[in-house]
């Protein structure tokens, strides 16, 4: 977003070196968040049910895709 540090960062030094900017396919990052979405509502949703271990094994899942 515009309100980005990263964002912010890049584009000053962008103009600083005099490069040129290299367009991204989002399509990726997109698939990602939503992916983390569904698993954060399925975490929710475990919550409410009290269904803790369960908790734990999607949370353990959803890290581990993170580190990897």
């Amino acid at each position: 977003g515009k309100y980005s540090p990263f964002a912010i960062f890049s584009k000053f030094l962008t103009g600083v070196l005099n490069l040129e900017p290299v367009m991204v396919d989002a399509k990726p990052k997109l698939f990602a968040a939503k992916i983390g979405l569904i698993f954060c509502f399925l975490i929710g949703l475990l919550m409410l049910l009290h269904l803790i271990l369960f908790v734990f094994v999607i949370a353990h899942i959803l890290i581990s895709a993170i580190l990897i």
